[in-house]
């Protein structure tokens, strides 16, 4: 080995030492830093010299890779929301409009910022370089694409319309108040009536209790309108009248077809303007709501309320509804009204029922798993196998429907239930005996079965075989509709108990506009707005990076990363899936830098570069002797 080698052996040492020292100083200047990953120098030998039979020697090291370590840090929580720290694998993507290339971070250190300089615009999600962060956007757009594109958040929502107002009360059971003579809310309601330039469509003395709840038309004014419903008692025990008003000079409904709206001219000419819907409840005798059957009030305000012009509902509605419009603008909205009940489909009943064998006595026990060849009919006459039962009628939407069932002893009573289900397109049960079919849809139903027929196995009717079992009813009788049994009560739900009249429970699903107050980030990266109106609506979600090689990205600044070929395919995904990690929100991953074991390493880099100075300081000694022996 020559002299120069040893000197450039040691340089070598100390540029190496350098570079340790160097990336030691860019770890421990980052210990703050959010989400910065520790890098590690690693080292490589040089041989390039071979010497006879000694072999080769080294000509120093050589600094063969900077390596970062990715492993997830500490969490530290924020007082911001939309600070996020992701739990696991994965990097926040980031579109930096001024390049090309996606930028990918672990930094969520991120804001809401409007960007272009109007403030109405909504805003988008940023970093604290600008750039947006990347996501699928959801309800933030009137029309989103499902593409991941820059996070916009609306910067408020825009009003929707009441069309659900559950309303549930006590109203009094007062049999003192029951009218001798009818005096119909209707009648007493008077939309002209202005006292004072105040509207007063109708006195108090015409209604027992008045309840008050704020609705939402589609207009983009951030107030609500006052829901007035009036009750009172009718001539009728156990029975109450309601109307359900607005403010009839804000009432801005179409008449009809005519095209023509409520104060069109803006004075209130129709006796019916404000009087949105007029309905009657009846209770049972112990104060449960029974019955609820509703009309709509003409603009003369003229009704006469019969079964003929009472509003029947629709098939799959399950609530009554009211037409109301505000605005004068578009169409009539339309709102369904409770009082604490749920729709209950249309049942039918057998008049019949079937009796099961037991020792010696014939009792009411059929169900599901009994078995055909233990059922008589009242009469005692035992079913045979090969009997045959056959039903007409029709389903919910009207369709006929005929069905023939031929009995089976290796069958139960199930089996029916069955086949009857299928053909008829409804639930069927065995209830006390007898057969019971429900419509699958609430509203109005057509489902029927207006003749049940019985043949045994040589196809003689029960008239002409006595002893043929009938079952589930008598030769061609038809099945009995429950009609008003339509509706169950809810948790809570309006009664007639005696005591005072008042509002137990009142809600409705509109809301006027609302400005952004706050935004919430869940674990999947779904990102919601909370604004003023009270309403959280989900916005955007976050999507995440990853990939197979982490060794592959480069390094850029503002602890950011581009992906190289080395770095493999790339895998996008919500948080939570395919193996990404999931999103804390309120939360910063730190730096994953241990301090003390950076001091340690920088001792023991001093402690190398030292030495590596020692061999070039003997080396330099050499050289001097071998100069001197030449003088």
């Amino acid at each position: 080995m020559s002299i120069n080698s040893m000197l450039f052996n040691g340089l070598s040492g100390v540029n190496s030492m350098s570079g340790q020292m160097g990336v030691v100083a860019d770890n421990v200047a980052n210990v703050n830093s959010v989400a910065y990953k520790t890098s590690q120098i690693s080292f490589a030998d040089i041989l390039s010299n071979t010497y006879g039979s000694i072999g080769q020697i080294g000509t120093g090291s050589t600094s063969h890779a900077v390596i970062k370590d990715f492993s997830v840090s500490t969490f530290e929580t924020t007082n911001r929301s939309t600070d996020m720290a992701i739990n696991g694998n994965g990097f926040f993507m980031l579109n930096d409009p001024t390049q090309t290339e996606m930028l990918y971070t672990r930094d969520g250190q991120f804001r809401a910022a409007e960007v272009t300089g109007d403030p109405t615009a909504p805003y988008k999600l940023v970093n604290p370089a600008g750039y947006f962060v990347q996501g699928v956007n959801t309800g933030s757009l009137a029309n989103p694409t499902g593409v991941v594109e820059d996070i916009v958040i609306a910067n408020k929502s825009l009003p929707m319309a009441t069309e659900s107002v559950t309303l549930a009360l006590n109203l009094q059971n007062s049999p003192a108040s029951v009218e001798a003579t009818e005096s119909n809310l209707f009648s007493n309601w008077d939309g002209t009536i202005m006292t004072a330039g105040e509207p007063n469509p109708i006195p108090e003395s015409a209604y027992d209790f008045k309840s008050i709840i704020k609705i939402y038309d589609n207009s983009s004014d951030n107030k609500g309108y006052d829901l007035n419903i009036y009750f009172d008692h009718t001539s009728q025990n156990n029975e109450r009248e309601f109307l359900i008003t607005c403010d009839p000079t804000v009432d801005r409904r179409l008449i009809g077809t005519t095209g023509v709206r409520y104060n069109d001219g803006g004075v209130t000419v129709n006796k019916g303007a404000g009087a949105l819907l007029y309905g009657r409840l009846s209770f049972s005798s112990t104060g449960e709501l029974a019955k609820l059957t509703c009309w709509d009030v003409p603009a003369d305000g003229n009704l006469v309320p019969t079964a003929a012009n009472q509003i029947d509902l629709g098939r799959g509605e399950g609530f009554y509804s009211f037409e109301f419009n505000m605005s004068g603008v578009g169409p009539n909205l339309s709102s369904t009204i409770s009082f604490g009940t749920a729709p209950k489909p249309q049942s039918i009943n057998s008049p019949g029922a079937a009796l099961v064998d037991v020792g010696s006595e014939k009792i009411t026990l059929v169900s599901d798993s009994t078995g055909w060849d233990k059922i008589y009919d009242a009469n005692g006459n035992k079913v045979q196998s090969g009997d045959v039962i056959s039903f007409a009628g029709s389903n919910g939407d009207g369709t006929p429907v005929s069905f023939a069932y031929t009995v089976n002893f290796s069958n139960t009573v199930g089996d029916l239930l069955s086949s009857l289900a299928s053909q008829f397109n409804c639930k069927a049960t065995i209830v006390d005996g007898g057969l019971k079919l429900e419509d699958l849809v609430v509203g109005d139903s057509q489902l029927a079965i207006n003749s049940i027929t019985y043949r045994d196995g040589s196809g003689l009717s029960p008239a002409a075989n006595p002893s043929l079992a009938q079952v589930f009813g008598a030769e061609g009788s038809m099945f009995e509709t429950i009609q008003d049994d339509r509706s169950q009560p809810a948790a809570i739900c309006t009664t007639s108990y005696a005591v005072a009249s008042k509002d137990l429970y009142k809600e409705q699903d509109g809301y006027g506009v609302g400005y952004l107050m706050d935004v919430r980030v869940d674990k999947h990266g779904v990102v919601s707005g909370m604004y003023s109106n009270g309403k959280e609506i989900e916005q955007a979600q976050v999507m995440l990076a990853d990939f197979v090689n982490y060794g592959g990205l480069r390094a850029v600044n503002g602890n950011s990363y581009l992906a190289s070929d080395e770095a493999g395919a790339i895998t996008i995904a919500a948080a939570g899936e395919n193996g990404v990690g999931e999103i804390t929100g309120n939360a910063l991953e730190m730096s994953n830098v241990d301090l003390a074991r950076q001091f340690v390493t920088l001792i023991t880099t001093q402690r190398t570069f030292q030495a590596n100075s020692v061999s070039i300081k003997t080396a330099d000694e050499v050289y001097q002797t071998a100069l001197q022996m030449l003088r």
